[in-house]
Parts: C-alpha cells; structure tokens; sequence
C-alpha cells in the first residue's frame, strides 16, 4: 500500500451546497478506503487488524450518514431560492 499526499483543496464552493456535495464525497471516499483496508487486513489474514478496523468502519459510516443528511436538508430548504436562506432555515431547525 503507498500513502500519498492529500491534494489541495478544490477552488472555494460557489455555493453553500456545492460545499456539502463536496464534503459529501469526501466522506464516500473516505468509507471505500476503509473498505479497502478492511479487504486488505482479511486478504493478508492479518487478524488483528481486520478486528479492529470494524469499529472505524462503522464510525465512518455514521460520518457519511450525516452528510448525506445535512445535504439533504440543504436541498429541501433551498429549491430554488439563494444559500443564504437555506443557513437560515438550518439555523432554525
């Protein structure tokens, strides 16, 4: 396995949505790669790894869970009206 660098961030969202369809990729990627290592541990039969690598899986999972949720709220609040009055709305709820 080769750990590489973290990219530089995109240009800033236009947005308040494109910031959470951003950040909800991120969580998505970021369960595939504990997926991965999930698979990797068991391939390797590394025991100890494989049983102690569920509890961040399902941590993550949870992560992605609430982005997904908090996107979702976006989008219900906005339709078409500007993201400033979505926050608004969120603020409230």
């Amino acid at each position: 396995m080769k750990v590489t660098a973290i990219p530089a961030p995109t240009a800033d969202p236009v947005r308040v949505s494109n910031f959470f369809e951003k950040a909800v990729e991120h969580e998505v990627s970021t369960t595939k790669a504990n997926y991965n290592l999930v698979k990797l541990a068991h391939t390797k039969e590394d025991c100890a790894t494989w049983s102690f690598l569920p509890w961040f899986l399902m941590e993550q999972i949870e992560e992605e869970n609430i982005a997904i949720s908090l996107l979702d709220k976006i989008k219900i609040a906005g339709g078409k009206k500007p993201d400033w009055v979505c926050c608004v709305y969120l603020i409230k709820i």
